[in-house]
């Protein structure tokens, strides 16, 4: 399980997301594209979900088993330690 730090949430809460999924950290200038689910991930993480959380609300929101999500949690939550360490 990938645990978000203090340091990481309050990056993801100054970034910049559009309804459509552009993402803009002001911070390092960055922006990125993101898919619908990546967008509902961003924010419950942006709200304050864990990772178990954050797997439980979405495999309810897109009518999905928690275990066909939970890797695809876990893979996003490894990219952010990557882009915010």
């Amino acid at each position: 399980m990938t645990e978000i730090t203090s340091m990481q949430r309050n990056r993801l809460a100054g970034l910049a997301v559009s309804e459509r999924g552009f993402v803009f950290d002001p911070q390092s200038g960055q922006s990125f594209s993101a898919n619908g689910v990546a967008l509902a991930l961003l924010a419950l993480l942006r709200a304050g979900a864990d990772e178990e959380a954050a797997t439980s609300r979405l495999a309810a929101q897109f009518d999905q088993r928690p275990a066909l999500v939970r890797p695809a949690v876990a893979a996003f939550l490894r990219q952010l330690t990557r882009y915010f360490p």
